[in-house]
């Protein structure tokens, strides 16, 4: 439910990721540029916690504003890790189905 209430931000950040490395730049070149940029201030940079080029996976940190009073209570911050190849409304349904099979 966490990634379908954040769809947006999770197919911005898979397609910032998959648009730098689709152009051809190096994983090190990637991992440095959104280091930089989350410095700088970037709000999908800073959505990004970790990455796993090689395995094509990207960890996003998503706020859960669900159980806040109001839209300015910060929710709880909840980290989430999903394939680049999808894009966020399959990796909610891969989800999903995952959690409900065991």
């Amino acid at each position: 439910m966490l990634i379908e209430y954040n769809l947006e931000r999770v197919d911005t950040v898979l397609g910032a990721v998959n648009s730098l490395v689709g152009d051809g730049m190096a994983w090190g070149d990637v991992e440095q540029m959104i280091r930089e940029e989350r410095r700088a201030g970037n709000p999908v940079a800073a959505l990004i916690q970790s990455m796993d080029l090689p395995n094509n996976k990207v960890t996003v940190s998503l706020t859960n504003h669900l159980d806040a009073q109001d839209e300015e209570e910060a929710g709880e911050l909840l980290l989430t890790r999903t394939r680049l190849t999808l894009n966020g409304r399959t990796a909610c349904s891969r989800l999903y189905k995952h959690s409900h099979t065991r």
